[in-house]
């Protein structure tokens, strides 16, 4: 997915995602601030970043609660109305 519906939707359950650089997933996930960032292709780096969430279950709570937080704060129903309610009136002159 070149926005990562999937992502947003893990995060907005409160779960510690790991993703690669792709799309405009950098957009949303800040490496180590609200989910684990990983280079694509090779597989020991995602088991790496899942050992690391396995091992230290209060890192993967916090990514958790600071993804969900993004979430909340960037993507949600309201904050996407209001900003399609902006463009349209940018959009669309008044009459």
């Amino acid at each position: 997915e070149a926005f990562g519906i999937s992502l947003i939707e893990a995060m907005a359950c409160g779960l510690a995602v790991i993703a690669t650089a792709a799309g405009g997933i950098p957009d949303i996930l800040q490496d180590r601030q609200n989910g684990l960032m990983i280079n694509a292709g090779a597989a020991d780096p995602l088991a790496a970043a899942l050992g690391k969430l396995l091992d230290d279950p209060a890192l993967a709570a916090t990514l958790g609660r600071a993804a969900r937080r993004t979430v909340l704060e960037k993507y949600s129903e309201a904050m996407v109305t209001g900003q399609y309610l902006a463009l349209f009136r940018e959009l669309v002159p008044s009459r």
